[in-house]
């Protein structure tokens, strides 16, 4: 397994700070910051100025999205069996 290294092979500490009580610090090599906050790593991307969507962030938020679509369709049956009945 590769580690973060500098150019002399040595391994760069990045410094940890605790703003906000959280513990953070920033890597160099991935241009982001990694987070501690809530019981759970984030990771913080400044030149977006927001944080990474975790993998359970993505499924919660397609999930509400499937529903919302399945909602719209169902409506979307029910008028239409209505048009057909009014003829």
């Amino acid at each position: 397994m590769n580690n973060p290294t500098s150019n002399s092979g040595f391994k760069t500490p990045i410094q940890v700070e605790l703003p906000n009580d959280e513990l953070r610090g920033y890597s160099e090599a991935l241009g982001l910051y990694f987070c501690w906050r809530q019981g759970r790593l984030d990771w913080y991307d400044p030149n977006a100025a927001d944080y990474i969507p975790s993998l359970e962030s993505e499924r919660e938020r397609a999930n509400t999205e499937r529903q919302l679509r399945q909602q719209a369709e169902e409506r979307v049956r029910q008028l239409e069996a209505e048009l057909r009945q009014r003829g």
